[in-house]
């Protein structure tokens, strides 16, 4: 089913189990160097949105700090997922890892964060940004959504 993450101003997100496993694969493979990638999802209602779709870059540069995406094969993925879904899916934000930290956002992330929304190639002004904390053999993650310059929290629900 899901995982349901939610903010103070009552807005869900929805991640389905498999999506997250996915991420997970991901994080624990590129492991101790960060990875990431972006996600696509709809609009449930004007409170929930649901992520149907992750991909990774074929390309990206990262260490055990930072990761930075080349975006051109990314960029084609999205307009083929919008194409597919007749607009019904889009981009909603990025996710990425951080290696033996918590998945609290750094003054990059909130500055890439800050970046996406300001571009003109991008539909979404109040992008969502997920950080997966890994240590070997722990996972914590953490949703966010960038409002006002600002990164708003949300809380995992059981």
């Amino acid at each position: 089913m899901y995982r349901r993450y939610i903010n103070s101003d009552g807005l869900v997100i929805m991640l389905p189990y498999q999506i997250f496993e996915e991420i997970k694969v991901q994080v624990a493979k590129f492991y101790p160097v960060e990875c990431g990638g972006i996600f696509v999802g709809k609009l449930l209602d004007n409170n929930s949105v649901l992520i149907v779709e992750i991909m990774m870059p074929e390309k990206f540069k990262s260490n055990r700090f930072w990761f930075y995406r080349i975006s051109a094969f990314l960029n084609n993925w999205l307009s083929n997922v919008f194409k597919r879904n007749n607009g019904e899916v889009m981009y909603l934000g990025e996710w990425h890892s951080h290696c033996d930290a918590p998945p609290y956002p750094s003054k990059k992330d909130l500055g890439s964060m800050i970046r996406i929304a300001q571009s003109e190639n991008v539909r979404i002004q109040t992008p969502l940004m997920l950080i997966v904390a890994y240590d070997g053999k722990n996972y914590n993650e953490q949703f966010y959504i960038l409002f006002e310059n600002k990164l708003i929290q949300y809380a995992k629900q059981d």
